[in-house]
């Protein structure tokens, strides 16, 4: 029996902030990250932009896995206030791998 490595894989975001610890499990095809309560994965800090990143999947031609691009700002291509550092680099978009750290603000940590 034959079966697709994606459907076994679970794409996680481990959260740190003013609220504690907790995991996000990624299905969405895109999602908004930000300290509005709109937003499909929230942030709880008053460091972080009402919008501060979009998620989205990408998939991969010809293979059998996918992974997810975070973009710095809001769906309107308004950049955040603070910007990402990704494993201690700025970037305005990441194509996320495993361990990748990613800092929104001073108190606001996630790990992919």
């Amino acid at each position: 029996m034959n079966v697709r490595v994606e459907s076994l894989m679970k794409h996680l975001l481990l959260v740190e902030d003013d609220e504690g610890r907790r995991t996000i499990e990624l299905q969405e095809d895109s999602s908004s990250i930000g300290r509005d309560p709109r937003n499909s994965i929230v942030l709880n800090s008053r460091e972080i932009s009402r919008q501060h990143a979009i998620l989205l999947r990408l998939s991969r031609v010809g293979k059998e896995a996918q992974q997810f691009r975070i973009i710095d700002g809001n769906f309107q291509g308004k950049p955040s206030t603070n910007g990402l550092l990704i494993n201690g680099r700025p970037k305005t978009s990441h194509n996320l791998s495993l361990g990748d750290e990613i800092v929104f603000a001073e108190a606001v940590n996630v790990r992919y």
